[in-house]
């Protein structure tokens, strides 16, 4: 038995979901991980080794800007195998950028404090996207696009959430450059 996004089985009826059919979809993405993520690596090394010392913002900045669309198109396309394909993208992009979101923060952080304040990111991380994301997609679902717009409220959330995160990444890079710059003066 895989864990992941259960699929639609067509000899099942169509309440029920699958998660034995789930098997290529994993395999699929962790063939797309085996790609992108040393691409990713690899890009954030050249940076450091440039001299930027804002690469770790710089990547979470820039793997956001494909998540938005494909944020923005998996709950609208029709065929259920190209959604579960967007939503792995989805989740791929997504975690892309944890890795140096954390390194970000220890990065501007004291060695006593990194523990702590690395736990309050995930935490608050985790609430947000798994507490308030969907609470925000019902809040749509009720006042504004109804039960049958689910759809809509999901790419509203995305239209909202993506662009704010982007332009929040984006505006943290000067003061993140000089974070870094204050820590390797104090030694950390």
């Amino acid at each position: 038995m895989t864990f992941g996004p259960p699929l639609v089985d067509p000899a099942l009826p169509p309440t029920h979901m699958s998660t034995n059919s789930t098997a290529w979809l994993n395999g699929g993405q962790r063939s797309y991980e085996a790609v992108v993520y040393p691409v990713v690596v690899i890009t954030e090394t050249a940076w450091n080794t440039a001299g930027r010392k804002d690469a770790n913002m710089r990547m979470v900045w820039l793997v956001t800007i494909p998540l938005i669309p494909v944020a923005i198109a998996f709950p609208l396309v029709d065929q259920a195998w190209l959604a579960f394909a967007l939503v792995g993208g989805s989740l791929l992009l997504g975690s892309l950028g944890s890795g140096p979101a954390n390194a970000a923060i220890q990065s501007v952080t004291p060695g006593r404090m990194r523990g702590t304040t690395t736990a309050i990111y995930i935490a608050i991380y985790n609430v947000i996207g798994y507490g308030l994301g969907p609470l925000v997609v019902g809040w749509f679902n009720d006042n504004v696009f109804g039960e049958a717009g689910i759809a809509s409220s999901m790419v509203m959330l995305a239209l909202i959430s993506g662009p704010l995160g982007l332009l929040l990444a984006w505006l943290s890079l000067k003061p993140y450059a000089r974070e870094i710059e204050a820590a390797e003066a104090r030694g950390d």
